[in-house]
């Protein structure tokens, strides 16, 4: 008799102890991701503890002759006009001011093979942006910062970090790439923390180091956002 209840307390035990290790690892679960809204599309995020990744070399400033001469054939420069030519002989022409009222410069960048798109850089006396421009259609898209198309290259993301002078928008901009049209899916603007750098781990998957503050390593942190 003493066995017997010997074995249904230890039985009683180790059912109560199992049950505390499965709400434990729900709870882990639970707190492990976090979400972030992208247009009206809600998606899951996670910080992450592997912070072994590496990213593209950041975009230098100003316009490359080197590149102008690699895409001559594309893309052309006379003094303060910059042509770029499409595949339905559509010619889109973007034209520096250099007035004080409307100060504005066009940097030819690169040509994105991934989503067909001419990119060009746009200055301005407190601000930035950049513009792709469809190389098929001759169709121009203003976005927050350059595009990184995803391994499949149904998806593309342009990111921008400005978390004190807020001269840009701080945050990303989401598009799908279907039929040779870029269709955003929505632009998130981001407050306590920005994208410094990014890729794509997989054609779902966002890898974003960000960072809550300038100069110092405490700040920075890894994240994964799954669009899905």
């Amino acid at each position: 008799m003493k066995k017997n209840l010997a074995i249904a307390f230890t039985a009683l035990l180790l059912s109560c102890s199992e049950n505390k290790i499965e709400e434990y690892k729900e709870e882990v679960v639970k707190q492990q991701f976090d979400t972030i809204t992208i247009g009206k599309t809600v998606y899951n995020m996670q910080t992450l503890t592997d912070t072994n990744f590496s990213f593209a070399k950041p975009f230098a400033y100003g316009e490359s002759d080197s590149v102008l001469a690699l895409y001559k054939h594309l893309a052309r420069r006379d003094s303060d006009t910059l042509f770029l030519s499409c595949d339905n002989n559509k010619i889109v022409k973007f034209v520096n001011d250099h007035s004080d009222e409307n100060y504005t410069t066009y940097d030819f960048k690169f040509f994105n093979k991934d989503i067909n798109a001419y990119v060009v850089y746009c200055s301005l006396y407190e601000s930035s942006s950049v513009w792709l421009v469809n190389k098929e259609t001759g169709d121009s898209l203003e976005t927050i910062g350059f595009p990184f198309a995803s391994p499949n290259k149904k998806k593309f993301v342009c990111y921008n970090l400005d978390l004190e002078a807020a001269f840009t928008l701080n945050g990303f901009e989401l598009f799908d790439y279907t039929n040779s049209t870029y269709i955003s899916k929505g632009l998130r603007e981001i407050n306590n923390w920005g994208p410094e750098k990014i890729k794509w781990k997989d054609d779902t998957t966002l890898i974003v180091r960000a960072i809550s503050g300038y100069g110092d390593p405490t700040k920075v942190s890894f994240k994964a956002i799954y669009i899905k």
